[in-house]
């Protein structure tokens, strides 16, 4: 039986580290990796997974669609809720993550509904829906909207009944259906005429015939080789991939993956995720990681309070043994509230249309409750490139802000920042030296003939180049400036100076100019409403529209420019295009 998997590290991506072949792999002194983190991000400022922190500098980003070819991707395309598998270097407390993984465990469209779950692809999906975490939905805002034939990729883990608890789910474009993907485990193995297996996976019949391309994959090399089909077997953890999706409950894999076990002794892992099996009363499973408690350090609980559905994080080593492999648990963590498994972003705020709704590298923020704690400014100062940490909680498709962290001048808040409008860039250089941000404030100690003044402390200089605009979009000039303005300034740090590239003055009396960019949802074409980042959107008979609006649908990529009065935005331009 297969006890334990730290993913598919293939030929085609450890040779952008080292060459294939021979001894080593993740965790092991073979590949110079420290050790293995599996599990769901959970924040950005670097990479967050199952709340660890690892710097991203020479990260390279992976995604596992097709277990037979994993595709590069940019930074732009991890997510929340996402499950991954990450190989890093470096100490305790100044990890380096060098090679992440993207895992969706299934893709498909969805074959029914009820009211906290679904079925997809033969495999049942649950919410999360725990006091410590809910699951992030993407490009919706609330799981009654799916339906049925929608086509979606989930992240989570599989609980006792098999089924996957899910910590992301993500509405497609129609476009994307057609597709499978599924990580599970073989439950029955069945040979049919032909030659051809059917493989029990879930309440999915898979066929394997001579077309599908087979291999397995150890974590001890880090290469794939060919597998025949006669080696599938009950229990064996698998990743398989169709260009297309069942006919009758029944799917043809185009490529299927064993993912075997390692024998790497004494290697780091990470991994979090709900109780999959309860063995003995110090002895367990999270997903696809068997786990031996007995010398675990507990927090938040302790060994009598394992159970199959509790949400755990869990550190230690590996212990390999006559071809079978336990997590030996130095520490174990439960997540009973939200302060345990809190969601923690930091860098450019972007798509800003007020406190209640902006993004920061693409998660949508609400910190408009009264409750929420700012540090180093207030919810006044927050407009588009101010450089944040935000920390709160998911609801939906939003991260509810407890904690708002302004960052200062020296960068020296704890995570490093971005510098985009978009709040999707990468995160590297905080308020270093060069990097393009943004302050919100009062003028104070202005001197209109040398263009110097202070807003938030922050000693700032006006250019022969500086532009000047309203914040309802209007046009400016220099003449508005003078002590006592409020307003937002943009530029770089330029040695001791914050060297201005714009100066946009408030109006508190009038609308504010925002652009939006994101996928619309709950559209209505007869109201003519859509929301977009948790903003609600209208539009009217004045709005330029480029692209159709009869054919605007949940899932649309939409690019917004208006105003914003409350907690509407009148649309003045509006893009549709098809996802």
């Amino acid at each position: 039986m297969i006890r334990i998997l730290l993913g598919a590290l293939t030929c085609a991506w450890l040779s952008l580290l080292l060459s294939c072949g021979g001894a080593g792999g993740v965790g092991s002194s073979g590949t110079g990796f420290a050790g293995t983190q599996i599990g769901a991000v959970t924040g950005f400022g670097s990479v967050i997974v199952e709340g660890n922190t690892y710097g991203d500098s020479a990260l390279t980003y992976l995604l596992s669609k097709n277990p037979g070819s994993q595709v590069s991707v940019s930074a732009d395309k991890l997510r929340i809720g996402m499950q991954v598998e990450l190989s890093y270097t470096g100490s305790s407390g100044a990890e380096q993550a060098q090679v992440l993984i993207i895992k969706p465990t299934v893709i498909g469209s969805i074959e029914s509904l009820a009211a906290d779950s679904l079925v997809v692809a033969g495999q049942r999906v649950r919410l999360l829906g725990t006091s410590a975490q809910g699951t992030v939905f993407e490009n919706f805002a609330r799981f009654s909207s799916l339906a049925v034939g929608n086509a979606i990729e989930v992240h989570g883990t599989r609980n006792a009944l098999d089924e996957i608890i899910a910590t992301r789910i993500e509405l497609l474009s129609a476009s994307a259906a057609g597709e499978t993907r599924i990580q599970g485990r073989i439950a029955a193995v069945q040979t049919l005429a032909g030659g051809v297996l059917r493989l029990s996976i879930g309440a999915l019949a898979v066929d394997v015939t001579s077309s599908t391309s087979l291999s397995q994959v150890s974590t001890v090399t880090g290469s794939s080789s060919p597998l025949s089909a006669s080696a599938l077997a009950v229990g064996q953890r698998v990743s398989l991939y169709a260009a297309t999706t069942s006919s009758a409950g029944v799917l043809s894999a185009s490529s299927l993956q064993v993912e075997n076990a390692p024998a790497d002794n004494s290697a780091a892992l990470r991994i979090g995720g709900v109780i999959r099996e309860l063995s003995s009363p110090t002895r367990f499973s999270i997903g696809k990681v068997e786990v031996d408690a007995a010398s675990a350090t507990f927090s938040g609980g302790v060994a009598a309070d394992l159970a199959v559905g509790r949400n755990l994080r869990v550190l230690g080593t590996i212990s390999s043994s006559s071809g079978s492999a336990v997590l030996k648990a130095s520490d174990i963590r439960f997540l009973n509230n939200s302060d345990d498994l809190k969601i923690e972003v930091s860098g450019a705020i972007g798509d800003f249309a007020g406190a209640g709704s902006f993004r920061v590298r693409n998660t949508v923020i609400d910190a408009s409750a009264s409750t929420v704690e700012f540090s180093g400014g207030t919810a006044t100062q927050l407009n588009n490139d101010v450089l944040v940490k935000v920390e709160g909680s998911l609801a939906g498709n939003v991260l509810k802000a407890a904690r708002v962290s302004f960052q200062d001048a020296g960068g020296s808040s704890s995570s490093s920042s971005s510098s985009s409008s978009s709040g999707s860039a990468s995160s590297s250089g905080g308020s270093a030296q060069g990097s393009y941000r943004a302050w919100v404030g009062t003028v104070s100690g202005y001197q209109a003939a040398t263009g110097t003044f202070t807003v938030q402390g922050i000693n700032a200089h006006l250019q022969a180049t500086t532009q000047y605009k309203t914040s309802s979009g209007g046009t400016a000039s220099i003449a508005s400036m003078a002590n006592g303005v409020s307003l937002t300034i943009r530029g770089t740090q330029v040695g001791a100076l914050f060297e201005v590239s714009e100066v946009e003055f408030e109006e508190a009396t009038q609308p504010r100019q925002v652009k939006l960019k994101g996928v619309a949802y709950e559209v209505d074409l007869v109201a003519r409403t859509l929301k977009l980042n948790a903003t609600a959107v209208q539009w009217n008979g004045s709005t330029q529209i480029e692209g159709s609006v009869s054919n605007l649908n949940q899932g649309y990529q939409v690019e917004i420019e208006g105003l914003l009065n409350g907690s509407l935005v009148t649309a003045q331009k509006m893009k549709i295009s098809k996802p």
